[in-house]
């Protein structure tokens, strides 16, 4: 879906440029983001609120639900039925987050970005509720980053 509106026509902004004070801006999409440029200096403005183009908003159960089923599919076959946490066998995994949703958000990356499968993994229950809103160590990304290797490569 194209969030983008007609950048070519200028619209009236509630925040004026913070450089010339003029309130009139062309809504441009810039890494998946749609932003508020100047029409007169062509200065940021301000980043677009989803209502303003009438969608609605991005919140972490959006982000979730926007998972597909293949991209569900390919991280638990990828995790070969096993947390890739803590490495626990026969349980039911869930699909966790390298780089939690909140934290991606914060970070401006789109949700593609945060449910890309290189940032999803398939951890138990317990792993999955004991990370919550946290992005997982380095050290731990690291480890699962080395051992999806190994799977790819049949060394393990």
């Amino acid at each position: 879906m194209n969030e983008s509106i007609d950048s070519d026509c200028p619209v009236k902004s509630p925040k004026p440029c913070s450089k010339c004070g003029c309130q009139w801006v062309k809504i441009v999409e810039k890494s998946g983001h749609q932003t508020a440029w100047c029409d007169f200096c062509q200065s940021f403005v301000m980043n677009v609120p989803k209502s303003w183009l009438g969608l609605k908003a991005r919140s972490l159960k959006t982000t979730h639900e926007a998972i597909t089923g293949a991209t569900r599919k390919e991280v638990l076959m990828r995790s070969g039925g096993r947390c890739e946490l803590c490495g626990r066998r026969g349980e039911q995994l869930q699909i966790g987050h390298l780089v939690s949703v909140e934290a991606g958000h914060r970070h401006g990356l789109t949700d593609a970005e945060i449910n890309h499968p290189e940032n999803l993994c398939g951890l138990c229950a317990e792993c999955n509720s004991n990370i919550r809103s946290d992005v997982v160590p380095l050290r731990i990304a690291i480890v699962m980053i080395r051992d999806r290797a190994a799977v790819n490569t049949g060394q393990n």
